[in-house]
């Protein structure tokens, strides 16, 4: 009888989902055709070496790494969830761009899907479900989100907020009976699968107000108290979040709080009315989009406010109608503005506008904007294959859109060369454009935007630094001299301008001088992988090759995936006749990406006593 049951119940599922597959399926087909060209990209300069390559708490999954992902800030960001999903693509994928990027593709996949089954369940209309999924899929600012590995977060917030959502609307739709255990684990369920999108990221802060508006407009017969009561829950998560995001954006945890723009909450306010008509715009024309957006800082009232305040005016009045006429669909609109509540600079931060920053949003605009041509639709009785042919010509107009926007994320140069086209004046575009041409080894370039970069902003710590240190490196010593001296005197408890220092008074010959710059860097942080790499250098440029190993030893139990570390370990061992040990941490190396080609690594004059050994021609040989 039991097994009876079970193939009921297993074909009333397949029954279920019949239906579906062929729409879910197309959903799935059509993201892996727009962002498939993705997984040929690389890593970016982009936020991507603090969540990925130069972050040893994604480089396996460990009780350690564990720990830091729930008590760490990374990019002054609180999101352990994020941090862990990273852990199973190294785990899965090593270091390879393509896997980090496959699993970005897959869960914005997903994400369509569950936005069709929500908007299955709420509206009952297939042809709804799927054409807002369609468009949430495709829409070209989404592209920001998918190609970005470290917006990983945004996808995983929006994976778990959907999925609570779905959950909640069971909850609401059981049976009004205080003994169902059905819609207790439903709405356990959904609380559970919030707290997820939260340890994400922070933005899925506005779903209870989104849950809220949702029971008003899809006629849940409650009193306001039983209204709000349910929300409880998600509320106390979403204050507790939001506390931690406030703490992790202050610039001294690494976060990008800022003061007010125009230097008044007033000025925001004014600054952000063009840009909310401007997110509009991108929603129905989505032209010229970038990395970085410049809107102007607004001090006061003018031409460009006023008309943006009057659009918003209209629009708002148009919303009030909808809302009248037709509650379900107005939800739709009031969840576009809601899902732009976080980023609307309530709280300030460095950036008033990306495309990312839609993601949440999109949800309200694609459901609305497919609802109201299922409306029409509706509507029309001869010219119905017309306006499916103009459907059908939108959504390929967006995937063609979103297609070629991708490849402008292939690489830093590609994208930073698109962001500097778009935004030459802008201190950021420059600065990563210089430092995309550094990473190809066009030193020349580096240097030229980098000096472009420092002139847009004279006091900029992260401008400063890349030039100087690029200085030293290629032995501009006379340039890197002042620019170092300006740097600490500005930024004096910065460790990482020490570092810089030391290596600059050991170009110039000063030991001495190197290891007092290393050593106040090792004193302002102590458990600093870099500061102790830095310092075992001094000692080692001083003939002190057992200190050096001391201190290469300690760095690398707290950054065991350097490879300059293990490089730089490597000629220490051999310096001290250690062979053996010199082969291993050189073969450790090359294992963790040594950015070395085998002919500077066998002419380092550090490496002669390895170099009669057979071994050391095999390593060198598999590089």
């Amino acid at each position: 009888m039991a097994a009876l049951n079970s193939d009921s119940t297993h074909d009333a599922v397949v029954r279920r989902l019949r239906p579906h597959l062929l729409p879910l399926a197309l959903l799935a087909a059509a993201t892996f055709l727009v962002y498939g060209r993705c997984l040929a990209h690389q890593f970016l300069n982009w936020d991507d070496h603090g969540y990925v390559t130069a972050n040893s708490a994604v480089m396996g999954l460990t009780a350690e790494h564990l720990r830091r992902a729930f008590s760490d800030y990374f990019v002054g960001n609180y999101a352990p969830v994020q941090i862990i999903s990273y852990m199973a693509d190294y785990a899965l994928w090593g270091l390879r761009a393509s896997g980090f990027i496959f699993t970005n593709i897959l869960i914005h996949a997903a994400n369509g899907m569950l936005f069709y089954a929500l908007l299955l369940q709420v509206t009952g209309r297939r042809l709804w479900a799927f054409g807002a999924a369609l468009v949430f899929l495709l829409h070209p600012v989404q592209v920001e989100s998918v190609a970005w590995i470290s917006q990983r977060k945004n996808l995983l917030a929006m994976l778990f907020f959907l999925a609570a959502f779905l959950s909640y609307n069971r909850y609401r739709e059981c049976p009004p009976s205080p003994l169902s255990s059905g819609k207790r684990a439903y709405y356990a369920l959904s609380v559970v699968l919030y707290v997820l999108a939260l340890l994400s990221k922070s933005v899925a802060v506005v779903l209870p107000p989104a849950l809220l508006v949702f029971d008003l407009c899809y006629g849940c017969r409650k009193s306001l108290k039983e209204l709000l009561y349910d929300k409880i829950p998600y509320a106390i998560a979403a204050g507790a979040v939001a506390l931690i995001a406030l703490e992790s954006q202050m610039p001294e945890a690494g976060g990008g709080r800022r003061d007010y723009y125009g230097g008044s909450p007033m000025a925001t306010a004014l600054t952000m009315v063009p840009v909310f008509v401007r997110y509009l715009g991108l929603m129905f024309w989505p032209h010229r989009l970038s990395a970085v957006y410049t809107p102007q800082v607004r001090t006061g009232v003018d031409a460009v406010v006023v008309l943006s305040a009057l659009l918003l005016t209209a629009v708002l009045g148009a919303a009030i109608m909808l809302f009248r006429k037709d509650r379900r669909l107005f939800f739709w609109v009031a969840l576009f503005f809601i899902g732009l509540l976080p980023v609307s600079q309530i709280v300030p931060i460095v950036t008033l506008m990306n495309d990312r920053y839609l993601y949440f949003p999109m949800l309200g605009g694609a459901a609305f904007v497919a609802g109201s041509g299922v409306w029409a639709y509706d509507r029309l009785r001869g010219t119905r294959r017309a306006a499916a042919c103009a459907g059908l010509a939108v959504l390929l107009g967006l995937a063609m859109l979103s297609f070629q926007r991708a490849a402008v994320w292939k690489d830093s140069f590609t994208l930073w060369s698109d962001a500097y086209a778009k935004a030459p004046q802008t201190p950021q575009t420059t600065y990563y454009l210089a430092d995309a041409y550094n990473g190809l080894g066009k030193t020349d370039e580096a240097l030229r935007y980098y000096r472009l970069a420092l002139k847009q902003s004279p006091h900029d710590r992260d401008i400063l630094i890349a030039l100087a240190d690029l200085c030293v490196q290629t032995g501009r010593l006379e340039e890197a001299g002042p620019l170092l001296d300006e740097l600490l005197r500005s930024n004096p408890g910065y460790a990482y301008g020490y570092q810089v220092m030391a290596m600059y008074h050991i170009k110039r010959g000063d030991v001495v001088r190197a290891e007092e710059m290393a050593r106040v860097s090792v004193g302002l942080d102590p458990a600093s992988p870099e500061g102790l790499h830095c310092l075992g250098k001094v000692y080692a440029a001083r003939g002190n090759y057992r200190g050096a190993l001391d201190l290469f030893h300690r760095a690398l139990q707290l950054d065991p995936h350097n490879p300059m570390l293990w490089y730089n370990s490597a000629c220490a061992e051999a310096a001290v006749d250690n062979v053996p040990e010199a082969l291993a941490h050189l073969r450790r190396a090359l294992e963790t990406g040594l950015q070395k080609n085998p002919r500077a690594i066998a002419n380092d004059p550090r490496l002669r006593p390895l170099t009669a050994v057979p071994e050391f021609e095999n390593i060198l040989r598999q590089r």
